[in-house]
C-alpha cells in the first residue's frame, strides 16, 4: 500500500494521496502496515503492578501506539489481567506514561514474557 502522512501545522494524518487538505505538505511513505494507529518503537523501562495488588514488577517497553503496549518481562501475566503501567522514556523530551491496560496476549518467550495490552484509560 502506498500512501502518505499529511502535515499539517496543528496535526497530522495518513491517508492515501489522493486526499489532501489545503495547507498540508505531503510526504509519501511506503506504508503496509494495517493498524489505525502506527506504533512507536521504544526501548524503555516499564514498571507494572496488577490492580489490586502492590507488587511492583519491571520490564522493556518494545512498543507503544495510542491504543496498546508491547512490552517484555520475567513475570508471567494472564490475559484479561488489568494492571497499572508506569513508561518511563530513556529520551528527555517525551514525556513519561501512567496508564490502565488489560492484557490481551501473553507470549511465553524462554523464560520471559512478551505481554500486549490495550491502553483502558491515561492518567495524567
Amino acid at each position: 500500500y502506498q500512501g502518505a502522512i499529511f502535515l499539517h501545522k496543528h496535526f497530522s494524518r495518513s491517508y492515501p494521496p489522493s486526499q489532501p487538505l489545503p495547507g498540508d505538505r505531503y510526504m509519501p511513505i511506503d506504508y503496509t502496515e494495517k493498524r489505525s494507529f502506527i506504533r512507536m518503537q521504544t526501548d524503555s523501562p516499564i514498571a507494572f503492578r496488577e490492580i489490586g495488588t502492590e507488587q511492583t514488577h519491571h520490564g522493556k517497553c518494545i512498543n507503544l501506539s495510542a491504543v496498546g503496549v508491547l512490552f517484555e518481562a520475567e513475570h508471567r501475566v494472564s490475559p484479561g489481567t488489568r494492571m497499572q503501567i508506569d513508561i518511563t522514556p530513556t529520551i528527555e523530551v517525551v514525556q513519561p506514561l501512567q496508564a490502565t491496560i488489560e492484557v490481551v496476549r501473553t507470549l511465553d518467550q524462554d523464560g520471559h514474557y512478551a505481554i500486549a495490552g490495550a491502553i483502558t484509560e491515561i492518567h495524567h
